[in-house]
Protein backbone atom coordinates (compact mmCIF):
# COMPACT_ATOMS: atom_id res chain seq x y z
CA UNK A 1 0.00 0.00 0.00
CA UNK A 2 0.76 3.77 -0.63
CA UNK A 3 0.25 6.76 1.32
CA UNK A 4 -1.99 9.24 -0.98
CA UNK A 5 -2.37 13.22 0.02
CA UNK A 6 -5.67 12.23 -1.50
CA UNK A 7 -9.11 10.75 0.02
CA UNK A 8 -8.63 7.13 -1.76
CA UNK A 9 -6.25 4.42 -1.48
CA UNK A 10 -2.72 2.93 -3.88
CA UNK A 11 -1.18 0.05 -4.26
CA UNK A 12 1.91 -0.69 -5.97
CA UNK A 13 1.72 -4.01 -7.44
CA UNK A 14 3.91 -6.95 -8.80
CA UNK A 15 3.26 -9.85 -11.26
CA UNK A 16 4.16 -12.66 -9.69
CA UNK A 17 7.44 -14.31 -11.83
CA UNK A 18 7.81 -11.56 -13.98
CA UNK A 19 9.54 -7.66 -13.81
CA UNK A 20 6.28 -6.00 -14.58
CA UNK A 21 4.73 -3.76 -12.30
CA UNK A 22 1.35 -1.62 -11.67
CA UNK A 23 0.25 0.84 -9.81
CA UNK A 24 -4.04 0.69 -8.47
CA UNK A 25 -5.60 3.92 -7.69
CA UNK A 26 -9.12 3.76 -6.00
CA UNK A 27 -10.71 7.22 -5.55
CA UNK A 28 -13.80 7.96 -4.16
CA UNK A 29 -16.82 10.11 -5.94
CA UNK A 30 -18.81 12.78 -3.54
CA UNK A 31 -21.50 14.68 -3.92
CA UNK A 32 -22.64 17.07 -1.12
CA UNK A 33 -20.91 14.63 1.50
CA UNK A 34 -22.89 11.74 -0.23
CA UNK A 35 -21.08 8.69 -1.40
CA UNK A 36 -22.17 8.24 -5.61
CA UNK A 37 -19.46 5.75 -5.98
CA UNK A 38 -15.60 5.06 -6.64
CA UNK A 39 -12.75 5.23 -9.74
CA UNK A 40 -10.39 2.60 -9.60
CA UNK A 41 -7.73 2.73 -12.43
CA UNK A 42 -4.78 0.39 -12.67
CA UNK A 43 -1.83 1.29 -14.87
CA UNK A 44 1.44 -1.16 -16.45
CA UNK A 45 5.05 0.50 -15.25
CA UNK A 46 7.67 0.09 -17.83
CA UNK A 47 10.12 -0.39 -15.54
CA UNK A 48 12.62 -3.84 -15.65
CA UNK A 49 10.40 -5.58 -18.21
CA UNK A 50 12.33 -3.97 -20.97
CA UNK A 51 15.46 -5.60 -20.27
CA UNK A 52 17.39 -6.98 -23.21
CA UNK A 53 20.14 -4.54 -24.69
CA UNK A 54 18.30 -1.45 -24.61
CA UNK A 55 18.11 -1.97 -20.95
CA UNK A 56 21.65 -1.05 -20.93
CA UNK A 57 20.96 1.98 -23.46
CA UNK A 58 18.48 3.56 -21.47
CA UNK A 59 19.79 3.45 -18.15
CA UNK A 60 23.68 4.42 -17.38
CA UNK A 61 25.01 2.15 -14.67
CA UNK A 62 22.96 -0.89 -15.59
CA UNK A 63 24.93 -4.26 -16.54
CA UNK A 64 23.85 -6.74 -19.06
CA UNK A 65 25.85 -9.77 -19.11
CA UNK A 66 25.27 -13.41 -21.09
CA UNK A 67 27.04 -16.50 -19.55
CA UNK A 68 27.85 -20.00 -20.66
CA UNK A 69 29.90 -22.79 -19.44
CA UNK A 70 33.15 -23.76 -21.17
CA UNK A 71 36.14 -26.39 -20.84
CA UNK A 72 37.91 -23.61 -19.11
CA UNK A 73 34.90 -22.35 -16.76
CA UNK A 74 32.73 -19.87 -17.65
CA UNK A 75 32.82 -17.35 -19.52
CA UNK A 76 30.96 -13.99 -19.39
CA UNK A 77 30.62 -10.77 -21.87
CA UNK A 78 30.73 -8.55 -21.05
CA UNK A 79 32.84 -9.16 -18.05
CA UNK A 80 31.64 -10.87 -14.69
CA UNK A 81 33.85 -8.60 -12.35
CA UNK A 82 30.83 -6.48 -11.18
CA UNK A 83 28.80 -9.70 -9.88
CA UNK A 84 31.35 -11.57 -8.55
CA UNK A 85 31.89 -7.98 -6.21
CA UNK A 86 27.99 -7.49 -5.49
CA UNK A 87 29.55 -10.07 -2.21
CA UNK A 88 28.10 -13.39 -3.06
CA UNK A 89 29.84 -17.06 -2.83
CA UNK A 90 30.40 -18.83 -5.81
CA UNK A 91 28.08 -21.53 -5.57
CA UNK A 92 24.94 -19.30 -4.72
CA UNK A 93 25.74 -16.44 -6.91
CA UNK A 94 23.31 -15.06 -9.86
CA UNK A 95 25.32 -16.62 -12.90
CA UNK A 96 25.75 -19.66 -10.84
CA UNK A 97 22.30 -20.44 -10.08
CA UNK A 98 21.12 -19.08 -13.78
CA UNK A 99 23.59 -21.72 -15.31
CA UNK A 100 21.86 -24.35 -13.36
CA UNK A 101 18.57 -23.62 -14.92
CA UNK A 102 17.41 -21.26 -12.55
CA UNK A 103 15.91 -18.08 -12.56
CA UNK A 104 15.07 -15.29 -9.81
CA UNK A 105 15.89 -11.66 -7.90
CA UNK A 106 18.77 -11.30 -6.00
CA UNK A 107 19.57 -7.75 -3.76
CA UNK A 108 23.00 -7.16 -2.78
CA UNK A 109 25.42 -4.40 -2.13
CA UNK A 110 28.44 -3.55 -4.56
CA UNK A 111 31.63 -2.55 -3.83
CA UNK A 112 30.58 1.12 -4.54
CA UNK A 113 28.24 0.59 -1.21
CA UNK A 114 25.28 1.27 -3.58
CA UNK A 115 22.05 -1.28 -3.30
CA UNK A 116 21.50 -3.48 -6.93
CA UNK A 117 18.88 -5.59 -7.41
CA UNK A 118 19.93 -8.54 -9.94
CA UNK A 119 17.85 -10.49 -12.42
CA UNK A 120 18.84 -13.92 -12.94
CA UNK A 121 17.86 -17.00 -15.76
CA UNK A 122 18.40 -19.36 -18.06
CA UNK A 123 18.29 -18.50 -22.06
CA UNK A 124 15.70 -22.09 -22.78
CA UNK A 125 17.96 -25.20 -23.46
CA UNK A 126 20.68 -23.47 -24.94
CA UNK A 127 22.99 -23.99 -22.55
CA UNK A 128 23.75 -19.57 -21.74
CA UNK A 129 22.28 -17.32 -19.31
CA UNK A 130 21.34 -13.93 -18.31
CA UNK A 131 21.96 -11.22 -15.80
CA UNK A 132 20.37 -8.03 -15.70
CA UNK A 133 21.53 -6.25 -12.63
CA UNK A 134 20.76 -2.41 -12.25
CA UNK A 135 21.07 -0.03 -9.23
CA UNK A 136 17.99 0.43 -7.29
CA UNK A 137 17.71 3.82 -7.82
CA UNK A 138 17.66 3.20 -11.70
CA UNK A 139 15.26 0.77 -11.64
CA UNK A 140 12.33 1.86 -9.86
CA UNK A 141 12.99 5.58 -11.62
CA UNK A 142 10.38 4.73 -14.14
CA UNK A 143 8.06 3.93 -10.94
CA UNK A 144 8.64 6.77 -9.68
CA UNK A 145 8.30 8.96 -12.73
CA UNK A 146 4.90 6.98 -12.92
CA UNK A 147 3.83 7.80 -9.62
CA UNK A 148 4.69 11.65 -10.15
CA UNK A 149 2.69 11.58 -13.73
CA UNK A 150 -0.19 10.14 -12.20
CA UNK A 151 -0.18 11.85 -9.13
CA UNK A 152 -0.54 15.00 -11.91
CA UNK A 153 -3.09 13.52 -13.46
CA UNK A 154 -5.20 12.77 -10.67
CA UNK A 155 -7.21 15.70 -10.08
CA UNK A 156 -8.14 15.87 -13.90
CA UNK A 157 -8.70 12.36 -14.30
CA UNK A 158 -11.02 13.08 -11.15
CA UNK A 159 -12.72 15.77 -12.37
CA UNK A 160 -13.23 13.68 -15.94
CA UNK A 161 -14.61 10.82 -13.93
CA UNK A 162 -17.55 13.31 -11.96
CA UNK A 163 -18.08 14.54 -15.48
CA UNK A 164 -18.49 11.11 -16.71
CA UNK A 165 -20.86 10.14 -13.31
CA UNK A 166 -22.99 13.39 -14.13
CA UNK A 167 -23.80 12.76 -17.12
CA UNK A 168 -24.71 9.21 -16.91
CA UNK A 169 -26.89 10.00 -13.59
CA UNK A 170 -28.63 13.03 -15.17
CA UNK A 171 -31.51 11.20 -16.99
CA UNK A 172 -32.10 8.91 -14.11
CA UNK A 173 -31.78 12.17 -11.57
CA UNK A 174 -34.36 13.95 -13.80
CA UNK A 175 -36.83 10.74 -13.94
CA UNK A 176 -36.51 10.94 -10.11
CA UNK A 177 -37.15 14.45 -9.52
CA UNK A 178 -40.24 13.97 -11.98
CA UNK A 179 -41.45 10.61 -9.95
CA UNK A 180 -40.91 13.15 -6.74
CA UNK A 181 -42.84 16.22 -8.42
CA UNK A 182 -46.03 13.83 -9.28
CA UNK A 183 -45.93 12.16 -5.89
CA UNK A 184 -45.89 15.15 -4.43
CA UNK A 185 -48.62 16.60 -6.83
CA UNK A 186 -50.50 13.38 -5.82
CA UNK A 187 -49.86 14.16 -1.82
CA UNK A 188 -50.77 17.76 -1.99
CA UNK A 189 -53.63 17.96 -4.29
CA UNK A 190 -55.70 14.50 -3.29
CA UNK A 191 -58.91 14.80 -2.49
CA UNK A 192 -58.68 12.30 0.19
CA UNK A 193 -56.85 13.35 3.44
CA UNK A 194 -53.38 12.03 4.03
CA UNK A 195 -50.94 11.78 6.56
CA UNK A 196 -47.12 10.51 7.17
CA UNK A 197 -45.79 9.81 10.50
CA UNK A 198 -42.51 8.25 12.15
CA UNK A 199 -42.21 5.33 14.43
CA UNK A 200 -42.48 7.90 17.39
CA UNK A 201 -46.15 8.77 16.39
CA UNK A 202 -44.97 12.24 15.38
CA UNK A 203 -46.73 13.47 11.88
CA UNK A 204 -43.93 14.62 9.48
CA UNK A 205 -46.53 15.46 6.61
CA UNK A 206 -50.28 16.49 5.67
CA UNK A 207 -51.65 17.21 2.52
CA UNK A 208 -54.24 20.51 2.25
CA UNK A 209 -57.09 17.56 2.32
CA UNK A 210 -56.64 16.66 5.92
CA UNK A 211 -55.93 19.84 6.95
CA UNK A 212 -59.25 21.52 5.39
CA UNK A 213 -60.74 18.11 7.16
CA UNK A 214 -59.81 18.17 10.37
CA UNK A 215 -59.13 21.98 10.44
CA UNK A 216 -55.53 21.92 11.87
CA UNK A 217 -52.47 23.40 10.25
CA UNK A 218 -49.56 21.41 9.62
CA UNK A 219 -47.77 22.85 11.85
CA UNK A 220 -50.03 22.51 14.25
CA UNK A 221 -50.15 18.59 13.51
CA UNK A 222 -46.65 18.31 13.47
CA UNK A 223 -46.50 19.96 16.92
CA UNK A 224 -48.88 17.44 18.44
CA UNK A 225 -46.82 14.64 20.58
CA UNK A 226 -48.49 11.29 18.56
CA UNK A 227 -50.70 10.84 15.76
CA UNK A 228 -52.48 9.02 18.49
CA UNK A 229 -53.90 12.53 19.90
CA UNK A 230 -56.49 12.80 17.23
CA UNK A 231 -58.24 9.97 17.94
CA UNK A 232 -60.94 9.65 20.13
CA UNK A 233 -60.01 8.32 23.93
CA UNK A 234 -61.95 5.29 23.18
CA UNK A 235 -60.30 4.47 20.27
CA UNK A 236 -56.91 5.54 21.63
CA UNK A 237 -56.71 1.55 22.82
CA UNK A 238 -57.31 0.15 19.40
CA UNK A 239 -55.67 2.23 17.51
CA UNK A 240 -52.30 2.27 19.55
CA UNK A 241 -52.14 -1.45 19.17
CA UNK A 242 -52.63 -1.43 15.13
CA UNK A 243 -50.20 1.44 15.00
CA UNK A 244 -47.77 -0.99 17.12
CA UNK A 245 -48.24 -3.60 14.45
CA UNK A 246 -47.22 -1.51 11.93
CA UNK A 247 -44.00 -1.15 12.74
CA UNK A 248 -43.30 -4.56 14.09
CA UNK A 249 -40.57 -6.76 12.10
CA UNK A 250 -43.63 -8.19 10.36
CA UNK A 251 -45.80 -5.16 9.30
CA UNK A 252 -48.68 -5.25 7.13
CA UNK A 253 -51.58 -2.96 6.16
CA UNK A 254 -54.72 -2.32 8.00
CA UNK A 255 -58.12 -0.71 7.56
CA UNK A 256 -60.20 0.39 10.20
CA UNK A 257 -62.91 3.15 10.98
CA UNK A 258 -62.20 5.85 13.98
CA UNK A 259 -63.27 9.13 15.39
CA UNK A 260 -61.08 11.69 14.52
CA UNK A 261 -60.40 14.98 17.05
CA UNK A 262 -61.17 18.34 14.73
CA UNK A 263 -59.89 21.88 15.93
CA UNK A 264 -63.39 23.11 17.08
CA UNK A 265 -63.54 20.21 19.41
CA UNK A 266 -65.63 17.82 17.85
CA UNK A 267 -65.29 14.44 16.46
CA UNK A 268 -65.64 12.78 12.65
CA UNK A 269 -65.92 9.26 12.40
CA UNK A 270 -62.59 8.77 9.38
CA UNK A 271 -61.91 5.51 7.33
CA UNK A 272 -58.10 4.93 7.64
CA UNK A 273 -56.13 2.75 5.01
CA UNK A 274 -52.40 2.73 7.16
CA UNK A 275 -49.44 0.95 4.71
CA UNK A 276 -45.89 0.94 6.24
CA UNK A 277 -43.26 2.88 4.38
CA UNK A 278 -39.95 0.95 3.87
CA UNK A 279 -36.54 2.39 3.86
CA UNK A 280 -33.65 1.41 2.11
CA UNK A 281 -32.43 -0.95 4.59
CA UNK A 282 -35.79 -2.94 4.24
CA UNK A 283 -36.87 -1.54 7.20
CA UNK A 284 -39.96 0.80 8.86
CA UNK A 285 -39.21 4.08 9.53
CA UNK A 286 -42.76 5.68 9.02
CA UNK A 287 -46.01 4.92 7.95
CA UNK A 288 -48.37 6.52 5.56
CA UNK A 289 -52.51 7.09 6.85
CA UNK A 290 -54.88 7.85 4.21
CA UNK A 291 -57.95 9.68 5.62
CA UNK A 292 -61.68 9.82 4.44
CA UNK A 293 -64.52 11.51 5.97
CA UNK A 294 -67.39 8.71 6.38
CA UNK A 295 -69.77 11.33 9.11
CA UNK A 296 -71.70 12.34 6.13
CA UNK A 297 -72.04 8.57 4.65
CA UNK A 298 -72.48 6.88 8.02
CA UNK A 299 -75.21 9.03 8.80
CA UNK A 300 -77.01 8.73 5.69
CA UNK A 301 -76.51 4.96 6.11
CA UNK A 302 -78.06 5.17 9.66
CA UNK A 303 -80.93 7.30 8.69
CA UNK A 304 -81.27 4.77 5.71
CA UNK A 305 -81.28 1.92 8.22
CA UNK A 306 -83.76 3.65 10.10
CA UNK A 307 -85.93 4.23 7.02
CA UNK A 308 -85.12 0.52 5.94
CA UNK A 309 -86.53 -0.48 10.12
CA UNK A 310 -89.44 1.56 9.74
CA UNK A 311 -90.71 0.38 6.54
CA UNK A 312 -89.91 -3.05 7.66
CA UNK A 313 -92.07 -2.45 11.03
CA UNK A 314 -95.24 -1.04 9.06
CA UNK A 315 -94.79 -3.58 6.81
CA UNK A 316 -95.01 -6.26 9.53
CA UNK A 317 -97.50 -5.10 11.29
CA UNK A 318 -99.61 -5.18 8.39
CA UNK A 319 -102.74 -7.65 8.31
CA UNK A 320 -102.25 -8.14 4.77
CA UNK A 321 -99.52 -10.47 3.31
CA UNK A 322 -96.78 -9.07 0.94
CA UNK A 323 -94.61 -11.18 -1.00
CA UNK A 324 -92.19 -9.38 -3.50
CA UNK A 325 -89.39 -10.79 -5.72
CA UNK A 326 -87.09 -8.99 -8.15
CA UNK A 327 -86.65 -8.46 -11.56
CA UNK A 328 -85.20 -12.22 -12.25
CA UNK A 329 -87.98 -13.58 -10.22
CA UNK A 330 -85.67 -14.86 -7.33
CA UNK A 331 -88.48 -14.21 -4.20
CA UNK A 332 -86.51 -12.24 -2.05
CA UNK A 333 -89.27 -10.73 0.62
CA UNK A 334 -92.14 -11.83 2.45
CA UNK A 335 -93.69 -10.44 5.81
CA UNK A 336 -94.30 -11.50 9.01
CA UNK A 337 -98.31 -11.81 7.59
CA UNK A 338 -97.37 -13.88 4.78
CA UNK A 339 -95.40 -15.88 6.49
CA UNK A 340 -98.43 -16.66 8.62
CA UNK A 341 -100.93 -16.99 5.95
CA UNK A 342 -98.58 -19.28 4.02
CA UNK A 343 -97.38 -21.18 7.40
CA UNK A 344 -94.05 -21.63 7.05
CA UNK A 345 -90.91 -19.10 7.02
CA UNK A 346 -89.84 -16.92 4.30
CA UNK A 347 -86.11 -17.81 2.14
CA UNK A 348 -84.99 -16.73 -0.90
CA UNK A 349 -85.92 -19.02 -3.34
CA UNK A 350 -85.56 -18.93 -7.69
CA UNK A 351 -89.08 -19.42 -9.46
CA UNK A 352 -88.85 -23.07 -9.88
CA UNK A 353 -89.30 -23.24 -6.27
CA UNK A 354 -91.86 -20.75 -5.15
CA UNK A 355 -93.91 -23.62 -4.19
CA UNK A 356 -91.59 -24.01 -1.27
CA UNK A 357 -92.36 -21.09 0.52
CA UNK A 358 -95.76 -19.63 -1.67
CA UNK A 359 -98.11 -22.93 -2.66
CA UNK A 360 -101.17 -21.62 -3.55
CA UNK A 361 -104.73 -23.85 -4.36
CA UNK A 362 -107.61 -23.05 -6.25
CA UNK A 363 -111.11 -22.96 -4.04
CA UNK A 364 -111.54 -26.52 -5.49
CA UNK A 365 -107.88 -27.42 -3.75
CA UNK A 366 -106.12 -28.18 -7.31
CA UNK A 367 -102.58 -26.41 -6.81
CA UNK A 368 -102.13 -22.99 -8.53
CA UNK A 369 -99.47 -23.65 -11.81
CA UNK A 370 -97.28 -21.58 -11.73
CA UNK A 371 -97.88 -19.47 -14.77
CA UNK A 372 -101.50 -19.09 -12.81
CA UNK A 373 -99.87 -17.97 -9.66
CA UNK A 374 -100.50 -13.74 -9.34
CA UNK A 375 -96.83 -12.62 -8.37
CA UNK A 376 -95.94 -14.33 -12.06
CA UNK A 377 -98.62 -13.01 -13.63
CA UNK A 378 -97.76 -9.22 -12.51
CA UNK A 379 -93.95 -10.10 -12.83
CA UNK A 380 -94.84 -10.75 -16.58
CA UNK A 381 -96.28 -7.16 -17.00
CA UNK A 382 -100.24 -8.38 -15.90
CA UNK A 383 -101.83 -6.55 -12.79
CA UNK A 384 -104.02 -8.89 -10.73
CA UNK A 385 -106.90 -7.69 -8.63
CA UNK A 386 -108.59 -10.02 -6.38
CA UNK A 387 -108.15 -12.80 -7.29
CA UNK A 388 -109.29 -15.74 -4.54
CA UNK A 389 -107.24 -18.48 -3.52
CA UNK A 390 -106.51 -20.55 -1.13
CA UNK A 391 -103.31 -21.19 1.30
CA UNK A 392 -102.90 -24.64 2.89
CA UNK A 393 -99.92 -24.72 5.67
CA UNK A 394 -97.51 -28.01 6.27
CA UNK A 395 -99.77 -28.58 9.47
CA UNK A 396 -102.65 -28.88 7.11
CA UNK A 397 -104.19 -24.85 8.57
CA UNK A 398 -105.62 -23.62 5.58
CA UNK A 399 -106.37 -20.00 4.79
CA UNK A 400 -108.49 -17.72 2.15
CA UNK A 401 -107.13 -15.49 0.31
CA UNK A 402 -107.93 -12.54 -1.77
CA UNK A 403 -104.57 -11.58 -3.81
CA UNK A 404 -103.58 -8.40 -5.75
CA UNK A 405 -100.31 -8.60 -7.57
CA UNK A 406 -98.35 -5.46 -9.54
CA UNK A 407 -95.41 -5.15 -11.75
CA UNK A 408 -92.81 -2.90 -9.85
CA UNK A 409 -90.94 0.16 -10.96
CA UNK A 410 -88.95 3.05 -10.64
CA UNK A 411 -89.49 6.67 -11.27
CA UNK A 412 -87.95 6.41 -14.15
CA UNK A 413 -89.48 3.45 -15.00
CA UNK A 414 -87.24 0.82 -14.55
CA UNK A 415 -88.65 -2.58 -13.71
CA UNK A 416 -87.70 -3.83 -10.39
CA UNK A 417 -89.98 -7.08 -9.85
CA UNK A 418 -93.18 -7.72 -8.46
CA UNK A 419 -95.44 -7.41 -5.48
CA UNK A 420 -98.10 -9.76 -4.09
CA UNK A 421 -100.77 -8.83 -1.58
CA UNK A 422 -102.75 -10.92 0.03
CA UNK A 423 -105.79 -10.08 2.49
CA UNK A 424 -107.04 -13.39 4.41
CA UNK A 425 -110.46 -13.67 4.07
CA UNK A 426 -110.25 -16.89 6.09
CA UNK A 427 -112.56 -15.74 8.98
CA UNK A 428 -114.73 -13.23 6.62
CA UNK A 429 -115.57 -16.11 4.78
CA UNK A 430 -116.21 -18.15 7.57
CA UNK A 431 -118.21 -15.19 9.19
CA UNK A 432 -120.66 -14.96 5.81
CA UNK A 433 -120.85 -18.82 5.82
CA UNK A 434 -122.14 -18.95 9.60
CA UNK A 435 -124.31 -15.89 9.04
CA UNK A 436 -126.03 -17.57 6.19
CA UNK A 437 -126.54 -20.74 7.65
CA UNK A 438 -127.98 -18.77 10.60
CA UNK A 439 -130.48 -16.52 7.99
CA UNK A 440 -132.14 -20.32 7.73
CA UNK A 441 -131.08 -22.16 11.03
CA UNK A 442 -131.82 -21.92 14.14
CA UNK A 443 -129.02 -20.83 16.44
CA UNK A 444 -129.89 -23.46 19.48
CA UNK A 445 -131.04 -26.56 18.14
CA UNK A 446 -129.70 -26.31 14.46
CA UNK A 447 -132.46 -27.32 13.26
CA UNK A 448 -134.22 -25.26 10.27
CA UNK A 449 -135.47 -21.95 11.25
CA UNK A 450 -139.05 -20.17 10.12
CA UNK A 451 -137.28 -18.92 7.00
CA UNK A 452 -136.11 -22.26 5.66
CA UNK A 453 -139.45 -23.44 6.73
CA UNK A 454 -141.60 -21.23 4.88
CA UNK A 455 -139.30 -21.76 1.78
CA UNK A 456 -139.52 -25.37 1.66
CA UNK A 457 -143.36 -25.21 2.05
CA UNK A 458 -143.25 -22.74 -0.71
CA UNK A 459 -140.86 -25.60 -2.76
CA UNK A 460 -143.40 -28.36 -1.83
CA UNK A 461 -146.45 -26.17 -2.50
CA UNK A 462 -145.04 -25.94 -6.07
CA UNK A 463 -143.98 -29.78 -6.42
CA UNK A 464 -147.72 -30.84 -5.65
CA UNK A 465 -149.36 -28.34 -8.33
CA UNK A 466 -146.98 -29.82 -10.22
CA UNK A 467 -147.34 -33.75 -9.63
CA UNK A 468 -151.29 -33.23 -7.89
CA UNK A 469 -149.10 -35.20 -4.46
CA UNK A 470 -149.68 -34.21 -0.93
CA UNK A 471 -147.95 -32.23 1.90
CA UNK A 472 -148.10 -33.18 5.50
CA UNK A 473 -147.38 -30.68 8.16
CA UNK A 474 -147.15 -31.41 11.89
CA UNK A 475 -147.28 -28.71 14.83
CA UNK A 476 -145.98 -29.70 18.17
CA UNK A 477 -145.07 -27.91 21.02
CA UNK A 478 -143.10 -29.36 24.23
CA UNK A 479 -146.10 -29.59 27.13
CA UNK A 480 -145.67 -27.92 30.60
CA UNK A 481 -142.42 -26.23 29.12
CA UNK A 482 -142.87 -23.04 30.88
CA UNK A 483 -143.41 -24.44 34.01
CA UNK A 484 -139.68 -26.34 33.30
CA UNK A 485 -138.22 -23.06 32.81
CA UNK A 486 -139.73 -21.49 35.71
CA UNK A 487 -138.66 -24.17 38.17
CA UNK A 488 -135.41 -26.05 36.44
CA UNK A 489 -133.99 -22.71 34.91
CA UNK A 490 -133.68 -21.44 31.15
CA UNK A 491 -130.28 -22.97 30.65
CA UNK A 492 -132.49 -26.44 31.48
CA UNK A 493 -134.73 -25.64 29.00
CA UNK A 494 -132.61 -24.94 26.38
CA UNK A 495 -131.10 -28.43 26.48
CA UNK A 496 -134.69 -29.39 26.72
CA UNK A 497 -135.31 -28.28 23.34
CA UNK A 498 -131.83 -29.29 22.25
CA UNK A 499 -132.79 -32.81 23.18
CA UNK A 500 -136.49 -32.87 21.90
CA UNK A 501 -135.04 -31.73 18.35
CA UNK A 502 -132.52 -34.28 18.29
CA UNK A 503 -135.17 -37.36 18.86
CA UNK A 504 -137.54 -36.20 16.98
CA UNK A 505 -134.57 -35.56 13.54
CA UNK A 506 -133.86 -39.16 14.58
CA UNK A 507 -137.30 -40.34 13.61
CA UNK A 508 -137.48 -38.99 10.82
CA UNK A 509 -136.49 -39.78 7.00
CA UNK A 510 -134.03 -37.84 5.04
CA UNK A 511 -136.85 -35.91 2.84
CA UNK A 512 -138.49 -35.09 5.68
CA UNK A 513 -138.03 -31.85 7.20
CA UNK A 514 -138.20 -30.77 10.92
CA UNK A 515 -137.57 -26.73 11.74
CA UNK A 516 -137.78 -25.07 15.70
CA UNK A 517 -139.81 -22.32 14.94
CA UNK A 518 -140.29 -20.65 18.54
CA UNK A 519 -140.08 -21.01 21.90
CA UNK A 520 -141.20 -24.84 22.31
CA UNK A 521 -143.11 -25.08 18.96
CA UNK A 522 -141.72 -27.30 15.97
CA UNK A 523 -142.78 -28.45 12.49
Amino acid sequence: PLHLPLPGKAWLLREPGSLMFFLRMELPILQDGRLLGSLTATMPLPAVSVFAAGSVDRHVGSAFVVCARSNAGTSCLPDRARFEAAGATKDADPMSMALRGAKGLAAARGPDGRAWMTAYAPVGETGLAFILQKPERVLFAPLIDTARNVMLALPALVLLGLALLRWQLRPMVRRLHDSEQRLRSAFDYSGMGMVLFARDGRIREANAALTDMLGFSVRELRALPSVLDLLHQEDRPQGTWSVADIFSDFPSAYCAQRRYRRKAGDYIWVRLHVSPVFNEQGQVDQAVAFVQDVSELLAKSDALRRQHGFLQAVLDNMTDGVVACDENGRLHYMNHAAELQQGRPMRPVEPPEWGQVHALRHTDMRPVALEDLPLWRALHGEVVVGAELQAVSDQGDTRKLQISSHPLRDPNGVFLGAVAIARDLTQIRLAQERLRWLAYHDALTGLPNRNQLFERIEQAGARVAHRASHVALFFLEVNRFKSINDTLGHAFGDQLLVEVGARLRAALHDTELLAHVGGDEFV
